[in-house]
């Protein structure tokens, strides 16, 4: 709030205490917003933007097992930073490999739902 003997720079000042300016801030909002360009009637459709770098940095490999062993070092990264036992840092990562494309990835390499998924130490069972 106002602070009686401070110095004031130049803008609009208001007291929520009193009331003092507000006037002052809905004229200067107004005006704002009659000044302000129109927004466009259609805005053009979004891309997908990938946020992490492409599947293409990762390697799948089919062991003897049958397991899908994915590599990579942004893989790594991912599974050091997400806590899996959660729910939510297990949604987190889920999230983060989607944005990857690991789905397509794995759909891919032949990957069918139930699969064994190997990244780092850790297992998942594969569903699209």
């Amino acid at each position: 709030d106002l602070v009686a003997g401070r110095k004031r720079r130049a803008g609009c000042w208001v007291s929520a205490e009193t009331g003092v300016g507000l006037e002052e801030l809905r004229s200067a909002l107004l005006g704002a917003v009659r000044e302000a360009p129109p927004s466009p009637r259609h805005s053009p459709a979004l891309r997908p933007t990938r946020l992490l770098p492409p599947a293409a940095a990762v390697k799948v490999h089919r062991n003897e097992e049958g397991t899908l062993e994915l590599t990579g070092a942004r893989l790594d990264r991912l599974l050091a930073r997400y806590d899996l036992a959660s729910r939510d840092g297990l949604d987190r990562f889920q999230v983060a490999l989607d944005r990857m494309g690991i789905n397509a990835v794995l759909s891919e390499a032949g990957a069918e739902p139930g699969d064994t998924v190997r990244i780092g130490e850790s297992e998942f069972e594969y569903q699209p």
